[in-house]
């Protein structure tokens, strides 16, 4: 973690994350992308925008982890 002195982009985040993690991607979508608004180029938003987009390929009901493991970015 890296500290952030931008309030914005970290209430975005954590807006972000805690809607990713109750499972409501639609919600979380949209605070990454205010997050992007922030900051254009953000690595963890955009990992976070592709789990997102590939959890709408899925079943309905389908299981999904909440936790995601970043890679280097």
């Amino acid at each position: 973690f890296t500290p952030c002195e931008d309030a914005a982009l970290c209430e975005a985040t954590g807006k972000a994350i805690a809607a990713f993690r109750a499972r409501r991607p639609e919600q979380s979508e949209r605070f990454w992308r205010e997050a992007l608004a922030c900051a254009p180029g953000d690595g963890v938003a955009a990992v976070y925008l592709e789990r997102i987009a590939a959890l709408r390929t899925c079943a309905p009901g389908a299981p999904w982890r909440d936790a995601v493991e970043l890679e280097k970015l």
